[in-house]
């Protein structure tokens, strides 16, 4: 029982020893994305995407259609 006790007073003292910034910010990726040239899935055209799971260019991100939801 007191092993257990010890145990969550280090972890209760690393988090205090955390600052704010490193509670609150975003993991970072296990993996490395190169950009790639993909087709956007609403208008075809080539674009650079970042990473695997962008599909939509930022031209047709910023239509106000895209911000409303309304599907095209």
């Amino acid at each position: 029982m007191q092993q257990k006790y010890r145990i969550l007073l280090k972890l209760l003292l690393y988090i205090r020893a955390m600052s704010s910034s490193e509670k609150n910010s975003k993991p970072e990726p296990d993996r490395k994305y190169d950009a790639k040239e993909r087709k956007c899935l609403k208008c075809r055209e080539e674009f650079l995407s970042s990473w695997p799971g962008e599909r939509i260019c930022r031209t047709c991100k910023s239509s106000s259609a895209w911000r409303e939801g309304i599907a095209a």
